[in-house]
């Protein structure tokens, strides 16, 4: 049958209408043979009590002896990895309820006079209209602009630099803004090198870091005055976010993105009112230039918000998360998302590498929180781990696993319902439509779902070395894509293999396989916007 198979999808002429009759005959038996079974089992309640009961479960046929301790092996596995997840479920239920129910930091009231506030704006690769939008930016934020000094340090080409410099200077003549633009001749230490670079030649008593692609609120500099008044040493606001491209895909991310900070970023801060947040907002941060200094300023890493945040916390110093939203740049398309997922995931191991075991003097709570925090994107490998233990147990023949098992399995289910339940409310409570925030968590379940395997790749090789950056596509190249190789060589060998099980009569299988190939290839092609670079603003 594999033989007529082959001959099929080489020449459609070389197989007989009797032969291609007779491939579906065997799938329909084999398919009506686990039915009768199912059937046989459900209507037999004494047969179905016994084997849930088991230590193997209802299977659809005899497991041989040899498999049964493998089973058994794999069934333990399942649970802590079930139970892993219970935890991350619970985490995320309750700084979803502390989004909803929990109060602010409170903040102080900073005293006259107004400090001189030096912004500095790490760029590389970045379009230009992008630097020069952020600027603008700046210009309506509730601040005298004559005690601003903003530095954009560049890590481009002297041409670029140039360019940046006649594009600024028609955005701001006639403004009275103290603005330079740096290049640094040896660019190195990534994001946390050119910072600090542009930190030495600051001359305000406050520092504010800022991404390229980050709106301020009107209040900010005054609020994070405020928090630095009550005592924090690091502050930043929450993000926003917003799409450069409006699509279907993009709309429904940011759907996803909003509500995930609130429930991520603001519930779980709101959660930790006394001891104060333990993570710093990547693209925008402010305190005062002493502080900076005394924490030694940014590591020369990748993950230098996290490491920053750590050291602070390991210092027993105070981060605080202000009551007012910047905004931010939504990704666009798939490949923008995953490049910019990838980072993010690929920062926190490196984080896990190096304070792993330094970060227990933080205590229990403390620490465990982190680590929850740090391991959300590794959560990946638990999937991935989840799905081969269930092709495993297909395999053998499991219908339904024993019942420690299957509870956890239900449990899990009910506090995923509870989950999305707070998400859809949380969403409403933004002023989404109920059925948009729904639309959106289902494209962001099958968008998430396809990233699983580059993932994983990207996390394992995280784990042994360092990784280049992966630059996110932002405003007028918000629609530039890449390669997603991984992607499409997963759901290509599982459509073989799923075509392979149908052949061989494992029809339960061979759906599971073709559903995930199916499931990977909705998953990026969802994401995947076609549409002319000159349409994108």
């Amino acid at each position: 049958m594999l033989l007529s198979f082959m001959k099929l999808m080489v020449n459609g002429n070389s197989i007989s209408f009797f032969s291609i009759v007779n491939v579906f005959r065997n799938i329909e038996d084999a398919v009506n043979s686990d039915v009768e079974y199912m059937h046989v089992m459900i209507s037999n309640s004494t047969y179905y009590v016994n084997q849930i009961n088991s230590s193997i479960g209802v299977t659809t046929n005899q497991v041989p002896k040899s498999y049964i301790p493998s089973l058994k092996i794999v069934y333990v596995i399942y649970s802590i990895f079930l139970i892993f997840i219970l935890i991350q479920l619970i985490s995320i239920i309750h700084s979803a309820y502390g989004f909803t129910k929990g109060k602010t930091h409170r903040s102080g009231r900073w005293v006259d006079p107004l400090p001189r506030i030096s912004v500095i704006i790490p760029i590389k690769n970045e379009p230009i209209d992008a630097v020069v939008e952020v600027i603008k930016g700046l210009l309506n934020v509730d601040y005298p602009l004559n005690l601003l000094e903003v530095i954009i340090v560049s890590d481009d080409e002297e041409a670029y630099v140039k360019e940046l410099n006649n594009a600024l200077g028609l955005t701001l003549k006639g403004i009275n803004l103290d603005y330079r633009v740096i290049r640094r001749d040896r660019p190195v230490g990534y994001k946390g090198g050119a910072v600090n670079y542009a930190a030495s030649l600051a001359t305000g008593d406050v520092i504010t870091i800022l991404d390229v692609d980050t709106k301020l609120p009107r209040e900010y500099f005054r609020r994070a005055l405020d928090y630095l008044a009550a005592g924090y040493d690091v502050v930043g606001a929450p993000f926003l976010g917003l799409p450069k491209v409006s699509t279907k895909f993009s709309r429904a991310l940011t759907i996803l993105f909003n509500v995930l900070a609130m429930v991520q970023v603001v519930g779980r801060a709101m959660i930790r009112t006394r001891r104060g947040f333990y993570m710093l907002i990547g693209n925008n941060l402010t305190m005062l230039k002493s502080t900076f200094m005394k924490y030694g300023g940014l590591c020369h890493c990748k993950a230098d918000d996290i490491d920053l945040a750590i050291r602070v916390l390991l210092s027993r110093g105070r981060i605080g998360l202000m009551d007012v939203y910047a905004v931010t740049e939504v990704p666009s398309t798939y490949y923008a998302f995953r490049s910019q997922t990838i980072r993010w995931a690929t920062n926190d191991i490196w984080a896990l590498r190096k304070y792993a075991r330094r970060a227990l003097s933080m205590g229990f709570l403390n620490y465990i929180d982190l680590m929850l925090w740090l391991i959300k994107y590794p959560t990946a490998y638990i999937g991935l781990a989840l799905m081969v233990l269930s092709l495993f147990m297909q395999l053998i023949g499991v219908l339904i696993p024993p019942l420690p098992v299957l509870i956890l399995m239900i449990v899990s289910d009910v506090l995923g319902l509870v989950m999305i339940i707070q998400l859809l409310d949380i969403g409403r409570r933004l002023g989404y439509n109920i059925l948009d925030t729904f639309k959106a968590l289902i494209v962001g379940g099958l968008t998430i779902y396809a990233l699983t395997y580059p993932l994983v790749v990207y996390l394992t090789k995280s784990a042994i070395s360092d990784i280049p950056w992966m630059r996110t596509p932002k405003a007028s190249r918000a629609l530039e894509t890449g390669r997603i190789i991984i992607e499409q060589s997963v759901m290509l060998i599982m459509l073989v293999l799923g075509i392979i099980f149908l052949l061989m009569r494992r029809p339960l299988i061979s759906i599971y396989m073709i559903t995930n190939a199916v499931l990977i290839l909705t998953g990026y092609r969802i994401g995947i916007v076609k549409i002319p670079m000159d349409k994108s603003n």
